[in-house]
């Protein structure tokens, strides 16, 4: 039994494929992830969807669900539990829409989203963005992350279910690991889920040129810095 179930699936009209997203999220209640589907597939229109939230197979199922806070031990246990889980399951649709990990984009949304970001930790990355909404690491990373991939964390200070000075220790350990990375804290909304940061990260997808070309245009020579960060009102 998948521990993930497949609660929404879009594909491009005509059939091309050019990227593919993959959305793991708490809860398919959220009004807001119909709204976030609509985001997605009119700005990256030759793009697959996919949302996956948690199955009776995963650790602490009912309290994703639920949305009801995990501690630090058992955000660790998730992680551990189904790393390699989740790891398939991006695969199997790679290989199966034919789509290379740089054309591929993780967002992870709540808690779910600890598994998400525990996949920048890989030093072959899964996906070219990895994307966390109200997320935290399960372990901060402690060791050269690749620039292969671009994280962008999304979090409004006002989260209760995640609180955000877990995504502001995450950005900086990831400019400590020398990773690529952008921060965006939004202080109005309640809920890290929400509108404001969902067109935020469409903008930043949109506009953010990833740090390797940064890098690679001067010729490694010129330290670069590794992380943006944006307050949002």
């Amino acid at each position: 039994m998948s521990v993930f179930a497949i609660e929404h699936a879009l594909q491009p009209q005509g059939g091309a494929i050019a990227q593919l997203f993959i959305i793991f999220a708490d809860t398919s209640r959220n009004k807001n992830v119909e709204l976030f589907f609509q985001h997605i597939a009119k700005t990256f229109r030759e793009a697959a969807i996919i949302l996956a939230t948690p199955s009776g197979a995963l650790l602490h199922h009912k309290a994703l669900l639920e949305e009801q806070t995990l501690n630090d031990e058992e955000v660790r246990a998730l992680v551990n539990t189904h790393k390699q889980d989740i790891q398939g399951f991006i695969k199997a649709f790679q290989a199966q829409l034919k789509i290379e990990p740089i054309a591929t984009a993780l967002v992870g949304v709540g808690q779910l989203g600890s598994l998400v970001l525990e996949l920048a930790k890989l030093e072959q990355p899964l996906a070219g963005r990895i994307i966390s909404f109200g997320s935290r690491f399960a372990e901060l990373p402690n060791r050269v992350m690749s620039l292969e991939q671009t994280i962008h964390l999304l979090h409004a200070s006002k989260d209760k279910l995640v609180p955000v000075s877990h995504t502001v220790t995450a950005q900086q350990a990831i400019a400590m690991c020398e990773g690529d990375a952008t921060i965006d804290v939004a202080h109005l909304p309640e809920t890290s889920f929400d509108e404001e940061l969902m067109k935020q990260m469409v903008q930043r997808l949109l506009t953010c040129v990833p740090l390797r070309y940064w890098k690679e245009a001067q010729g490694g020579g010129a330290e670069v810095a590794s992380t943006e960060d944006e307050t949002l009102h």
